[in-house]
Order: structure tokens, then sequence, then C-alpha cells
């Protein structure tokens, strides 16, 4: 049986922000890459200003290919006007796969060279923003 040898620290946290506009339409952007020696996303927070619903579909990037791994449901407004609150991006209805740690908190694993990246369903309402936060734990 292979034992592990090695403890992996966090190096560093790193955070981001993107935000969708009408103008972007369903084109697939950027969200964070991995750092060198592979990452974990810890935090995926959305926010809409948007007076519908949306869908955001989330992506992993793997040698240039982008492969969609699932999609998460954007209530109006959320995290906006107090009537429905911030997405937890992470969560484990609309992303099954993903990890949960020894302390019950969920995470998203990026290995190194990896990029997530996130495309609207369809298009956000004109003058309105959905807006992504990620905060990523490199090792």
């Amino acid at each position: 049986m292979t034992k592990q040898s090695e403890i992996f620290l966090t190096k560093q946290y790193r955070e981001a922000g993107v935000t969708f506009v009408n103008a972007d339409g369903t084109t697939i952007k950027t969200l964070i890459a991995a750092g060198a020696d592979d990452s974990n996303v810890i935090g995926l927070s959305i926010t809409s200003t948007d007076g519908t619903a949306r869908d955001l579909l989330l992506y992993k990037q793997i040698g240039g290919t982008d492969y969609l791994i699932g999609h998460v449901d954007i209530p109006a407004n959320a995290g906006f006007n107090g009537v429905a609150n911030q997405v937890d991006g992470l969560n484990i209805t609309n992303l099954p796969a993903n990890c949960i740690d020894s302390a019950g908190n969920l995470f998203m694993s990026l290995p190194a060279g990896t990029t997530l990246r996130a495309a609207m369903k369809t298009s956000v309402t004109a003058s309105q923003t959905i807006t992504v936060n990620i905060v990523l734990e490199d090792y």
C-alpha cells in the first residue's frame, strides 16, 4: 500500500472577480487558473443585479479544451436586493462531483495546467451584471 510521505501546505490564497454583462452574450470567460503545484477553489460566490433568473455554465479547461462540468442556478437579484441571497457556486446540488474536506467544506480541485472558466447560458439583461467571485488556495 502506497503511503504519502509529504505534507502539502497552502502557499497562498488568491482571489479573482469576473463580471458578465449583456455584451458578453454566451462567450466563455476565464475565472482563474490553477497554480503551478495544484490548487483548490474554496470559494465561488455569485451575485446578480439581473431581475431574471439565469444559469451560469462552469467549465474546466484542460489542454486548451473546455469541458462542461455543470451549471449553477442564479435567482433574480441574487445577493443584491435583500430577497435572494448570493449563490454558493460550489453547492453540491449543482456540482455533485465537488470534494468535501475533513471539516465538511466543499471545494473544487484544479490540477496544475487547469483553468476554471464560465459562461452564461443566456445573455444577461442589458445594463445588468452577474459577478462571480473566486477564492483559490495554491499548494
